[in-house]
């Protein structure tokens, strides 16, 4: 919702109402036709049968936001290239390559003592094709800053950011190139200056304008884009609610415009929240393990800001002793969160419900890096919470990640080791610690919602023996003859839940001892 529900301006005061070119006198800048803010000058863009530029020298008493318009030339295109006063180069150039429409552009800054503007003659016109005859219309408004100041469409002459908000225009600037796709059709850079040496937190809000599909992008100091925020609907804004910044340094930040019908005159306002980061949030950019954010609280909110967003977190083990962590994301109702360390993913329970996985061992000194990203949906910035827990490794728990004969943990007899089904394709491995084939009793506690099953397999990991449970949330007990150097697999036939960090417990018994 736009904060300014109208935009106080103040019509310039304009002497008359109409003049005319005087032909041969402002093909120049040095021979402009004098135009004032509410006159309509006219004028024909060949001169003697030959094609013809016309120059307007537009009088300004002090800073003002200049419009205009100019009428269509049927069959033909024309173009307006905008100076300020004593500047060779036009500071924009507005041609939407379509011929018969004519053009029109603004409101632009201009500075006094005069903005000028030439009407170029249109490419193609040959000498049978005389008189084509235009109007061509400005005025002058008083603006309320702060206000963008053209040009500014590349980080070299992006506007230095003026503090909490800034408001700028969308025009139709298109000019086609060869092979060039017609897409930006405008950009206005803005640069943002942090000061200070800390790390800065950036909450950035662009206002939607009927009619447009704007895009929100964010460049580092040396120019890199390091995120881009589209979602793709005419009229809506774009927002980032957090994004990290190291200080002191530079950020850049584009708003641009798609190839859309703009009406003059339409405003937009881009805002930006400065805030000092604190730990308990992540830290963008961090979208590869390299800039991963340090997971150092027990909750640690975050979110992602589009479908392509990554969002790594590292985890270094604090104490003295290897420790079994724990992470839980619970996402927002739309999000369906994706959970991804060693090497695979953990998702399973979808939209709106926790993911995450449960008693990774970390050694002494030791790390585990983790990703966050969207399995799809909805787009737009979903935000999450990531809640982490770490306990003292000890032998008688499971230690991720057992899911495969590599990794499996050690299993003795007479131990009981308590592990976690997490999520429901989750598999563990466990390793038969026994010196000979003997019969032992083998018990796997009932994992509530879950139809279990063992399958024990030689060393090649070619099953010998399966058992399951009768029905989903009972436990099994079976006695087994068990081959020394034996894998024990655990996982769920099927699932009539999420089954979020569902315990269990397994026991290996000699036969004697029952």
């Amino acid at each position: 919702m736009r904060l300014f529900i109208l935009l106080p301006l103040l019509l310039i005061v304009a002497c008359g109402n109409s003049i005319k070119e005087k032909e041969g006198e402002n093909n120049a800048a040095s021979g402009a036709g004098i135009l004032k803010s509410g006159q309509t000058a006219t004028g024909d863009f060949t001169n003697n049968g030959k094609a013809d530029s016309d120059f307007w020298k537009i009088p300004v008493s002090q800073p003002s936001l200049l419009r205009g318009t100019l009428s269509g030339v049927k069959g033909v295109n024309s173009q307006i290239r905008l100076y300020r006063a004593g500047e060779t180069s036009p500071f924009k150039i507005i041609d939407d390559n379509q011929g018969s429409l004519g053009e029109s552009f603004g409101p632009f800054i201009v500075e006094p003592p005069y903005a000028l503007a030439e009407l170029r003659s249109p490419r193609g016109t040959s000498e049978n094709q005389s008189p084509l005859p235009y109007e061509f219309s400005v005025s002058l408004i008083l603006p309320s800053p702060p206000v963008e100041r053209e040009p500014n469409d590349s980080p070299e002459a992006a506007n230095l950011f003026p503090g909490e908000f800034v408001i700028g225009y969308y025009n139709n600037i298109f000019v086609s190139n060869a092979g060039q796709s017609r897409v930006d059709v405008e950009k206005d850079f803005y640069r943002l200056e942090l000061t200070e040496a800390k790390k800065y937190i950036l909450g950035i809000e662009l206002t939607g304008v009927g009619g447009i599909d704007p895009v929100l992008r964010v460049y580092n100091s040396d120019g890199t884009l390091i995120r881009t925020v589209d979602e793709r609907a005419l009229g809506q804004g774009e927002i980032i609610n957090s994004f990290g910044f190291p200080g002191p340094g530079l950020v850049y930040l584009s708003v641009n415009a798609k190839d859309q019908k703009i009406s003059m005159g339409e405003y937009y306002e881009l805002r930006v929240r400065q805030s000092e980061y604190q730990s308990k949030y992540e830290f963008e950019p961090n979208d590869d393990p390299g800039n991963a954010t340090p997971l150092t609280e027990e909750t640690t909110e975050g979110e992602i800001s589009d479908n392509l967003d990554n969002d790594y977190y590292i985890y270094q083990n604090p104490f003295e002793w290897p420790v079994n962590l724990n992470i839980a994301v619970s996402p927002d109702p739309d999000l369906d969160i994706v959970v991804s360390a060693f090497g695979k993913n953990f998702q399973d329970a979808g939209p709106g419900l926790e993911e995450g996985f449960s008693s990774a061992i970390v050694p002494q000194g030791g790390t585990i890096v983790f990703k966050l990203s969207s399995s799809g949906g909805k787009k737009g910035a979903k935000k999450y919470k990531i809640s982490a827990s770490a306990e003292q490794a000890v032998d008688f728990f499971e230690n991720e990640p057992n899911d495969s004969r590599g990794n499996a943990n050690a299993l003795r007899a007479n131990t009981t080791l308590a592990g976690y089904i997490n999520p429901n394709d989750d598999v563990d491995f466990f390793l038969l610690d026994i010196a000979v084939r003997a019969r032992y009793k083998l018990t796997v506690d009932p994992i509530d919602g879950c139809l279990s099953r063992v399958r024990i397999t030689d060393k090649k990991g070619i099953a010998y023996e399966t058992r399951s449970s009768r029905r989903a949330g009972e436990g099994i007990s079976a006695g087994i003859f068990m081959d020394p150097g034996s894998y024990i697999k655990i996982d769920c036939e099927n699932s009539s839940k999420n089954l979020f960090r569902s315990p269990y417990k397994i026991l290996l018994e000699p036969e004697e001892s029952f």
